[in-house]
Protein backbone atom coordinates (compact mmCIF):
# COMPACT_ATOMS: atom_id res chain seq x y z
CA UNK A 1 0.00 0.00 0.00
CA UNK A 2 2.62 2.45 0.85
CA UNK A 3 4.40 1.72 -2.50
CA UNK A 4 0.99 2.54 -4.29
CA UNK A 5 0.56 5.56 -1.97
CA UNK A 6 3.74 7.25 -3.48
CA UNK A 7 3.78 6.19 -6.70
CA UNK A 8 0.05 7.89 -6.75
CA UNK A 9 1.42 11.36 -5.20
CA UNK A 10 4.17 11.43 -7.53
CA UNK A 11 2.30 10.92 -10.15
CA UNK A 12 -0.29 14.15 -9.34
CA UNK A 13 2.90 15.80 -7.98
CA UNK A 14 4.38 16.13 -12.01
CA UNK A 15 2.20 14.91 -14.47
CA UNK A 16 -0.74 16.13 -13.88
CA UNK A 17 0.04 19.95 -13.13
CA UNK A 18 0.61 21.99 -9.88
CA UNK A 19 -2.03 23.70 -7.68
CA UNK A 20 -3.54 24.21 -3.74
CA UNK A 21 -5.68 21.77 -2.50
CA UNK A 22 -8.43 23.43 -0.63
CA UNK A 23 -9.65 20.21 0.92
CA UNK A 24 -8.88 20.11 5.10
CA UNK A 25 -10.55 19.04 8.47
CA UNK A 26 -13.78 19.41 10.18
CA UNK A 27 -13.17 18.27 13.58
CA UNK A 28 -15.49 17.68 16.79
CA UNK A 29 -15.23 17.51 20.47
CA UNK A 30 -13.19 13.88 20.78
CA UNK A 31 -13.01 11.13 18.23
CA UNK A 32 -9.82 10.40 16.42
CA UNK A 33 -7.68 12.72 15.14
CA UNK A 34 -4.27 11.01 14.70
CA UNK A 35 -2.19 12.92 12.01
CA UNK A 36 -3.92 16.64 12.86
CA UNK A 37 -1.14 18.46 14.28
CA UNK A 38 1.77 17.06 11.88
CA UNK A 39 -0.84 18.55 8.89
CA UNK A 40 -0.51 21.41 10.49
CA UNK A 41 2.90 22.09 11.01
CA UNK A 42 3.91 20.34 7.66
CA UNK A 43 1.36 22.87 5.21
CA UNK A 44 2.50 25.29 7.48
CA UNK A 45 6.29 24.82 7.11
CA UNK A 46 6.23 25.05 3.67
CA UNK A 47 3.99 28.35 3.11
CA UNK A 48 0.74 26.23 2.18
CA UNK A 49 -2.92 27.74 3.56
CA UNK A 50 -4.60 24.71 5.37
CA UNK A 51 -7.84 24.27 6.00
CA UNK A 52 -9.43 23.29 9.47
CA UNK A 53 -12.62 23.72 11.61
CA UNK A 54 -13.77 22.41 14.85
CA UNK A 55 -17.27 22.56 15.80
CA UNK A 56 -17.86 22.99 19.96
CA UNK A 57 -14.56 22.91 21.20
CA UNK A 58 -10.91 24.30 20.57
CA UNK A 59 -8.21 21.76 19.94
CA UNK A 60 -5.83 22.64 17.41
CA UNK A 61 -7.89 25.88 15.86
CA UNK A 62 -5.56 27.66 18.87
CA UNK A 63 -2.48 25.81 17.81
CA UNK A 64 -3.52 26.89 13.79
CA UNK A 65 -4.05 30.57 15.12
CA UNK A 66 -0.41 30.64 16.19
CA UNK A 67 1.18 29.01 13.26
CA UNK A 68 -0.89 31.64 11.27
CA UNK A 69 0.09 34.58 13.36
CA UNK A 70 3.67 33.37 12.80
CA UNK A 71 4.25 32.60 9.27
CA UNK A 72 1.71 34.92 7.94
CA UNK A 73 0.37 31.72 6.12
CA UNK A 74 -3.09 32.85 5.17
CA UNK A 75 -5.23 29.51 6.65
CA UNK A 76 -8.58 29.01 6.73
CA UNK A 77 -9.58 28.36 10.63
CA UNK A 78 -13.65 27.91 11.30
CA UNK A 79 -15.51 27.39 14.97
CA UNK A 80 -18.86 26.91 15.16
CA UNK A 81 -21.16 25.80 18.19
CA UNK A 82 -24.15 23.57 18.06
CA UNK A 83 -25.58 25.63 20.05
CA UNK A 84 -26.00 28.78 17.97
CA UNK A 85 -27.32 26.54 15.06
CA UNK A 86 -30.88 27.78 14.24
CA UNK A 87 -31.46 31.64 14.75
CA UNK A 88 -35.02 32.59 16.00
CA UNK A 89 -37.12 33.10 13.14
CA UNK A 90 -40.24 33.86 14.92
CA UNK A 91 -38.13 37.62 15.56
CA UNK A 92 -37.60 40.14 12.83
CA UNK A 93 -33.86 39.58 11.26
CA UNK A 94 -32.16 42.60 13.02
CA UNK A 95 -33.68 41.62 16.12
CA UNK A 96 -32.70 38.04 15.94
CA UNK A 97 -29.19 39.21 14.71
CA UNK A 98 -28.66 40.82 18.22
CA UNK A 99 -30.00 38.09 20.24
CA UNK A 100 -27.92 35.40 18.20
CA UNK A 101 -24.76 37.16 18.30
CA UNK A 102 -25.10 37.64 21.94
CA UNK A 103 -25.72 33.62 21.79
CA UNK A 104 -22.77 33.31 19.97
CA UNK A 105 -19.97 35.24 21.85
CA UNK A 106 -21.79 33.42 25.31
CA UNK A 107 -20.67 30.25 23.29
CA UNK A 108 -17.28 30.86 22.70
CA UNK A 109 -14.23 29.53 24.00
CA UNK A 110 -12.44 31.57 26.19
CA UNK A 111 -9.38 31.63 24.27
CA UNK A 112 -11.19 32.77 20.85
CA UNK A 113 -11.47 36.62 21.20
CA UNK A 114 -8.01 36.75 21.81
CA UNK A 115 -7.60 34.81 18.67
CA UNK A 116 -10.34 36.32 16.53
CA UNK A 117 -8.09 38.22 13.71
CA UNK A 118 -7.19 34.61 12.59
CA UNK A 119 -10.06 32.12 13.74
CA UNK A 120 -13.39 32.69 11.43
CA UNK A 121 -16.97 32.27 13.31
CA UNK A 122 -19.25 30.13 11.53
CA UNK A 123 -22.23 32.18 13.06
CA UNK A 124 -25.57 29.35 11.63
CA UNK A 125 -25.99 25.66 10.40
CA UNK A 126 -27.86 24.18 7.87
CA UNK A 127 -31.24 26.91 8.30
CA UNK A 128 -34.52 26.96 6.30
CA UNK A 129 -34.47 27.59 2.69
CA UNK A 130 -37.94 28.76 2.81
CA UNK A 131 -36.56 31.84 4.78
CA UNK A 132 -34.13 32.83 2.33
CA UNK A 133 -35.27 37.02 2.50
CA UNK A 134 -35.11 36.91 6.31
CA UNK A 135 -32.08 34.89 6.60
CA UNK A 136 -30.40 37.15 4.21
CA UNK A 137 -31.58 40.42 5.69
CA UNK A 138 -30.49 38.40 8.77
CA UNK A 139 -26.89 37.84 8.01
CA UNK A 140 -26.66 41.02 6.82
CA UNK A 141 -27.71 42.43 10.24
CA UNK A 142 -25.36 40.01 12.66
CA UNK A 143 -21.93 40.71 9.79
CA UNK A 144 -22.47 44.71 10.57
CA UNK A 145 -22.23 43.44 14.67
CA UNK A 146 -19.29 41.14 14.34
CA UNK A 147 -17.34 42.92 11.89
CA UNK A 148 -18.08 46.15 14.47
CA UNK A 149 -16.06 44.00 17.02
CA UNK A 150 -13.40 43.21 14.52
CA UNK A 151 -14.34 39.21 13.91
CA UNK A 152 -14.88 37.30 10.44
CA UNK A 153 -17.66 35.45 10.04
CA UNK A 154 -19.19 33.07 7.58
CA UNK A 155 -22.73 33.07 6.87
CA UNK A 156 -25.60 30.95 5.82
CA UNK A 157 -23.91 27.72 6.38
CA UNK A 158 -26.61 26.00 3.56
CA UNK A 159 -26.77 22.31 3.59
CA UNK A 160 -26.44 20.33 0.68
CA UNK A 161 -28.45 20.88 -2.46
CA UNK A 162 -29.62 23.65 -0.66
CA UNK A 163 -30.65 27.13 -1.34
CA UNK A 164 -33.41 27.02 -4.24
CA UNK A 165 -32.51 27.92 -7.05
CA UNK A 166 -34.54 25.54 -9.38
CA UNK A 167 -37.32 26.76 -11.29
CA UNK A 168 -40.33 25.56 -9.52
CA UNK A 169 -38.86 27.87 -6.72
CA UNK A 170 -37.16 31.54 -6.54
CA UNK A 171 -33.60 31.72 -7.01
CA UNK A 172 -32.31 32.35 -3.52
CA UNK A 173 -28.89 34.17 -4.42
CA UNK A 174 -30.81 36.47 -7.03
CA UNK A 175 -33.28 37.72 -4.54
CA UNK A 176 -33.30 41.30 -3.52
CA UNK A 177 -32.33 40.70 0.19
CA UNK A 178 -30.06 38.39 -0.45
CA UNK A 179 -28.03 40.37 -3.23
CA UNK A 180 -28.10 43.67 -0.75
CA UNK A 181 -26.06 41.22 1.80
CA UNK A 182 -23.52 40.31 -1.22
CA UNK A 183 -23.22 43.74 -1.91
CA UNK A 184 -22.09 44.04 1.96
CA UNK A 185 -19.76 41.55 2.31
CA UNK A 186 -18.15 42.17 -0.79
CA UNK A 187 -17.01 45.60 0.59
CA UNK A 188 -15.69 44.16 3.69
CA UNK A 189 -12.05 42.91 2.84
CA UNK A 190 -12.77 39.63 3.64
CA UNK A 191 -14.10 39.91 6.70
CA UNK A 192 -17.64 38.33 5.24
CA UNK A 193 -18.28 35.19 3.76
CA UNK A 194 -20.92 32.57 2.50
CA UNK A 195 -20.27 29.31 4.31
CA UNK A 196 -21.86 25.81 2.47
CA UNK A 197 -22.13 22.61 2.45
CA UNK A 198 -21.44 20.17 -0.26
CA UNK A 199 -21.51 16.08 -0.10
CA UNK A 200 -22.17 13.57 -3.30
CA UNK A 201 -24.74 11.52 -0.98
CA UNK A 202 -22.94 8.74 -2.59
CA UNK A 203 -19.87 6.56 -2.67
CA UNK A 204 -19.59 8.36 -6.11
CA UNK A 205 -18.05 11.93 -5.79
CA UNK A 206 -19.71 12.89 -8.80
CA UNK A 207 -23.15 12.02 -8.14
CA UNK A 208 -25.64 14.80 -9.27
CA UNK A 209 -22.32 17.04 -10.13
CA UNK A 210 -23.18 20.23 -10.20
CA UNK A 211 -26.23 20.13 -7.89
CA UNK A 212 -24.94 18.73 -4.94
CA UNK A 213 -20.75 18.87 -5.30
CA UNK A 214 -20.47 22.01 -7.12
CA UNK A 215 -23.39 23.74 -6.57
CA UNK A 216 -21.75 26.52 -5.20
CA UNK A 217 -21.42 27.81 -9.08
CA UNK A 218 -25.06 29.14 -8.85
CA UNK A 219 -23.77 31.98 -6.04
CA UNK A 220 -20.94 32.89 -8.15
CA UNK A 221 -23.20 32.85 -11.17
CA UNK A 222 -24.88 35.82 -9.22
CA UNK A 223 -21.68 37.07 -8.39
CA UNK A 224 -20.78 37.70 -11.93
CA UNK A 225 -23.73 39.22 -12.66
CA UNK A 226 -23.57 41.54 -10.43
CA UNK A 227 -20.46 42.76 -11.36
CA UNK A 228 -18.88 41.60 -8.12
CA UNK A 229 -15.45 40.25 -8.16
CA UNK A 230 -15.41 36.65 -6.97
CA UNK A 231 -12.07 37.23 -4.60
CA UNK A 232 -14.08 40.09 -2.67
CA UNK A 233 -16.03 37.45 -0.92
CA UNK A 234 -14.64 34.07 0.71
CA UNK A 235 -16.32 31.34 0.33
CA UNK A 236 -15.27 28.00 2.59
CA UNK A 237 -17.21 24.59 1.76
CA UNK A 238 -17.82 24.36 6.03
CA UNK A 239 -18.65 20.54 5.59
CA UNK A 240 -17.56 18.23 2.53
CA UNK A 241 -17.61 15.03 1.27
CA UNK A 242 -19.08 11.90 0.40
CA UNK A 243 -21.92 10.97 2.93
CA UNK A 244 -22.80 11.39 6.36
CA UNK A 245 -20.90 7.95 7.74
CA UNK A 246 -18.60 7.04 5.13
CA UNK A 247 -15.36 8.47 3.33
CA UNK A 248 -14.21 7.02 0.15
CA UNK A 249 -11.60 4.16 1.16
CA UNK A 250 -9.15 2.78 0.56
CA UNK A 251 -7.25 5.86 0.82
CA UNK A 252 -5.86 6.62 -2.45
CA UNK A 253 -9.75 6.11 -3.91
CA UNK A 254 -10.37 8.84 -1.60
CA UNK A 255 -7.15 11.06 -3.09
CA UNK A 256 -8.08 10.55 -6.82
CA UNK A 257 -11.93 11.64 -5.78
CA UNK A 258 -10.74 14.73 -4.25
CA UNK A 259 -8.23 15.32 -6.92
CA UNK A 260 -11.58 15.25 -9.51
CA UNK A 261 -13.47 17.69 -7.13
CA UNK A 262 -10.39 19.95 -7.15
CA UNK A 263 -9.34 19.87 -11.05
CA UNK A 264 -11.24 17.34 -12.86
CA UNK A 265 -14.64 18.66 -13.19
CA UNK A 266 -14.07 21.03 -15.98
CA UNK A 267 -15.52 24.71 -15.45
CA UNK A 268 -17.22 23.47 -12.15
CA UNK A 269 -13.86 22.55 -10.76
CA UNK A 270 -13.05 24.24 -7.22
CA UNK A 271 -9.77 24.94 -8.30
CA UNK A 272 -11.81 27.54 -11.23
CA UNK A 273 -13.08 29.74 -8.11
CA UNK A 274 -10.06 30.52 -6.13
CA UNK A 275 -12.09 32.47 -3.90
CA UNK A 276 -13.29 29.03 -2.66
CA UNK A 277 -10.85 29.13 0.07
CA UNK A 278 -11.65 25.51 2.33
CA UNK A 279 -13.09 22.45 2.21
CA UNK A 280 -14.12 20.80 5.64
CA UNK A 281 -13.71 16.95 5.09
CA UNK A 282 -16.41 15.61 7.52
CA UNK A 283 -15.49 14.71 9.92
CA UNK A 284 -13.01 13.79 13.04
CA UNK A 285 -14.90 13.91 15.90
CA UNK A 286 -17.58 11.60 17.77
CA UNK A 287 -20.79 10.40 15.37
CA UNK A 288 -23.42 7.78 15.58
CA UNK A 289 -21.42 5.72 12.56
CA UNK A 290 -17.37 5.35 12.03
CA UNK A 291 -16.98 8.14 9.58
CA UNK A 292 -14.29 9.76 12.27
CA UNK A 293 -12.47 6.09 11.54
CA UNK A 294 -12.66 6.66 7.99
CA UNK A 295 -11.70 10.20 8.09
CA UNK A 296 -8.40 9.47 10.21
CA UNK A 297 -7.61 7.28 7.25
CA UNK A 298 -6.90 9.65 5.20
CA UNK A 299 -5.64 12.63 7.14
CA UNK A 300 -1.24 11.65 5.98
CA UNK A 301 -2.40 10.96 2.53
CA UNK A 302 -4.51 14.28 2.05
CA UNK A 303 -1.16 16.14 3.73
CA UNK A 304 1.16 14.08 1.40
CA UNK A 305 -1.37 14.54 -1.75
CA UNK A 306 -1.47 18.86 -0.63
CA UNK A 307 2.09 19.00 -0.34
CA UNK A 308 3.03 17.13 -3.90
CA UNK A 309 0.48 19.03 -5.84
CA UNK A 310 0.81 22.65 -4.09
CA UNK A 311 2.26 25.50 -6.70
CA UNK A 312 4.57 27.45 -5.28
Amino acid sequence: MLFILIVFFCAFGTAAGSYRNIVGFHLGPGGTQNGVADYLQRLDSQKIPFSIKNVDGIAFLDTAAQLRNASGVDHDIIWRSTNTDVPDYTQDPQSAAQSHWQKVKSNMPTQLPALKEHIAIEVINEPDQTKCAWLANFSLAISKLAVAEGYRIYNFGWSTGTPFVGASNPNCWNQTETKAFLQYAATQGGKVGVALHEYSNSMNITNEWPWLLGRNHFLFDTLTSMGINLMDIPVSITEWGWTACHTKLPPSDGISDIDTVMRGMGQYSYTKFPNIRSAMMWYLGPWSCPVSSDADQLVEPVTNYTISTFEK
